[in-house]
């Protein structure tokens, strides 16, 4: 059975918390200081891994191996599949072969400016 694992950016606070399941939450709390979910933005992992093997999450900021293009992570709803969306390029989908050749900058709550 896959784990349904997600991490969390604090509003209220400003930080990411450590990754957690989804079992971990208990009436609407997770363990990590007692945050509320409703103060948090969830981000869900993809279940798939960058090319330095760290856990890829929607809401992460990847780079290819030039650095010369960044794009984030989304949920795409009407494929049902997660995407890589870079501005003004045409997005695409993150499979196991992309995710190998990517890494992990940054997310859109700690480091916006990394989409710019």
């Amino acid at each position: 059975m896959k784990e349904i694992k997600f991490r969390a950016w604090d509003k209220d606070d400003k930080y990411m918390t450590k990754p957690f399941l989804l079992s971990e939450i208990d009436n609407g709390e997770i363990e990590e200081g007692t945050l509320h979910v409703d103060e948090l933005e969830l981000m869900q992992f993809t279940g798939l891994k960058d090319k330095n093997g760290k856990e890829i999450f929607c809401g992460d900021i990847l780079a290819g191996t030039d650095h010369s293009k960044s794009g984030e992570v989304k949920w795409n709803e009407s494929e049902a599949r997660y995407k890589l969306y870079i501005p003004q390029e045409k997005s695409f989908g993150l499979e196991y072969a992309h995710a190998r050749l990517i890494e992990i900058i940054g997310n859109i709550y700690s480091n916006p400016e990394l989409l710019n």
